[in-house]
């Protein structure tokens, strides 16, 4: 089988089950994407060249991908720290990049991420990998901030390579960032989340300060999860990476 510009897939990830009870896409608000590192596809080497969009009503161009070997992060099919559920490691070259996303994706939203990262790099960005705003960056201790046009929020600790669950919510009117517990605000600023039609994942800020950790899964909504919702978010997380999440 020929990948992206001709790279050769040996292998696609078949570790992914049925899904048994609620699930992302069974919330109050529309899930536009939803990544897990158990739905991927693998070049070579354990080298993962797609992670596949599972909200199947999106167009494939919602998958995020990497052509380049040398860029491509690291399948790993079990990782004790979240519940021996696989991750996808990233060492801060390697980075993904989505196509082009035709609804653009804009507040009101909520976007979850389970992983880690080291001091200085992002999880998550929105934008190409050349124009980036990072959306969930650590640098340093007592700083977590989501940056967008030289926007700030700072945290009260320093959360850099440890497995954690981070919610990020745009209202409308501020935007928020919470880790584990949902009902905590760790950082918040005035602002909103403004259209993109690309999203990158373990990308930095138009190419610096990459992921240098892990990523589990990553979901975006097109709008704030009732209260109802979060706490099935809650189950699902906790039964699948047992990493104490509440709401």
């Amino acid at each position: 089988m020929i990948g992206i510009s001709g790279t050769p897939f040996f292998n696609m990830n078949t570790s992914e089950q049925a899904e048994v009870g609620w699930k992302p896409t069974d919330a109050n608000v529309a899930a536009r994407l939803w990544y897990r590192a158990s739905k991927v596809t693998i070049a070579t080497s354990n080298q993962v060249s797609v992670l596949h969009n599972k909200v199947i009503t999106e167009s494939v161009t919602t998958n995020q991908y990497q052509a380049n070997t040398a860029l491509m992060p690291i399948y790993i099919p079990s990782d004790p720290a979240y519940n021996n559920k696989p991750i996808i490691s990233f060492s801060g070259t390697e980075f993904f990049k989505s196509g082009e996303i035709a609804t653009a994706l804009q507040g009101p939203c909520t976007i979850v991420v389970v992983g880690e990262t080291g001091t200085t790099t992002a999880l998550f960005s929105k934008g190409d990998e050349t124009i980036d705003y990072n959306l969930l960056y650590i640098e340093g201790v007592g700083l977590l901030k989501y940056f967008q046009s030289l926007e700030a929020v700072t945290g009260i600790s320093d959360y850099s390579n440890t497995p954690s669950i981070f919610m990020l919510t745009s209202d409308g009117v501020d935007l928020n960032i919470y880790r584990n517990d949902f009902s905590s605000i760790e950082a918040t600023t005035a602002g909103v989340f403004s259209a993109t039609n690309t999203f990158a994942v373990g990308a930095g800020n138009a190419g610096v300060g990459n992921c240098v950790g892990k990523i589990a899964e990553v979901i975006y909504w097109s709008g704030i999860l009732n209260t109802t919702s979060l706490a099935n978010l809650v189950t699902y997380l906790n039964n699948r990476y047992n990493l104490g999440a509440s709401s």
